[in-house]
């Protein structure tokens, strides 16, 4: 087959982007099969208002009557800020998180169970990196660690598995939790908060 500099030269810019392309997807499944972590550290000149630790375990909890249910379950604590800024709902294994629009928030987040499982903030404004996309999959012993700030207006959102092809199976198992924002604005319609607040998942 004959080919001219033209055409030669015109098929350059495609091959260098689908080049690029393999190359780069070719990294992260080198990233992701040689159990390194993509964001395993807190960035030093992030300052957070809120940080937590999330991890995601094998537990098991009384949900009817007999032998405890084995689950999935995401169990977190307060590092700093709010002690009431992540709490479980009553009488179940549902984890919330609590956050104030605006705030800077800094989740650790350690998978201790037999696959690989990265979180998704379902609805959150925050850039790609931050948000669990199945590229970001660490296994079992591996951390990521979520920096970002909190910008989307008062209500409720929630955080679930985003492994591929496992999301489905792994919230089903347990794991889910809410994230639930307030703002000025939702303070200022004097809803009433409490006991008539009713929250489900």
């Amino acid at each position: 087959m004959k080919i001219n500099r033209r055409d030669f030269l015109s098929l350059i810019p495609g091959s260098a982007a689908i080049t690029a392309i393999n190359t780069w997807a070719q990294e992260i499944q080198a990233i992701n099969t040689t159990g390194m972590s993509l964001n395993p550290d807190p960035d030093p000149a992030f300052n957070p208002d809120v940080e937590l630790e999330l991890v995601a375990a094998e537990t098991s909890d009384q949900i009817l009557p007999g032998s405890p249910t084995r689950l999935w379950q995401y169990q977190g604590t307060v590092i700093n800020g709010n002690p009431e800024a992540i709490t479980t709902l009553p009488g179940g294994h549902v984890p919330v998180i609590r956050v104030q629009n605006g705030q800077r928030l800094r989740v650790v987040f350690k998978n201790e169970l037999p696959e690989e499982t990265i979180v998704h903030w379902h609805g959150l404004h925050i850039e790609q990196k931050m948000d669990g996309h199945p590229m970001y999959a660490i296994a079992n012993g591996q951390r990521y660690v979520y920096e970002f700030e909190v910008n989307n207006r008062a209500g409720p959102y929630w955080f679930h598995p985003h492994p591929h092809r496992r999301t489905g199976i792994q919230v089903y198992r347990g794991l889910a939790g809410l994230f639930i924002v307030e703002d000025e604005e939702e303070v200022a319609t004097g809803l009433p908060k409490g006991d008539f607040e009713l929250t489900w998942v």
